[in-house]
């Protein structure tokens, strides 16, 4: 009898670590991963051209622009309209490069509209009002 109720203690333990792991890689933006680059362009863009090109952001910026996107908060895509008006290409430590959608507008919070490529879930996320100003201040440099 005692090692069933272990095992079965064993098992959910498993289970629910396994869950709040998965929970957390949804809902993150750069899913843990180290940033090496950021670069901030005009416009909602399928290719990156240099002409676009409005910052790239120093070390200090990388740091804050992470800082931020560790405080989004995922929202289901039916209930809202995210157009963005920047893209964000993020280059990783890896090199991998991915393309994120910045919708900053008139309202307090902004939004990300993320997928790896067309086969890819897109995922939106909002940005507080606070983090907002922050993402400005560092579009601006």
């Amino acid at each position: 009898m005692r090692p069933i109720i272990v095992s079965i203690l064993v098992v959910t333990f498993i289970l629910l670590a396994g869950c709040q792991g998965e929970k957390n890689n949804a809902n993150n933006v750069i899913e843990g991963r180290d940033l090496k680059e950021i670069t901030i362009y005009e416009g909602n863009l399928e290719k990156f051209e240099d002409e676009n090109i409005i910052t790239t952001l120093d070390e200090d910026g990388v740091q804050e622009f992470e800082n931020v996107m560790q405080s989004v908060t995922r929202v289901k895509e039916e209930d809202i309209s995210v157009v963005p008006n920047y893209t964000i290409e993020v280059t990783y430590a890896d090199n991998d490069v991915d393309s994120i959608g910045l919708q900053i507008g008139d309202e307090e919070e902004s939004y990300l509209k993320y997928g790896k490529d067309s086969n890819s879930e897109t995922k939106s996320f909002e940005i507080s009002a606070k983090k907002t100003s922050k993402l400005k201040s560092l579009i601006n440099k």
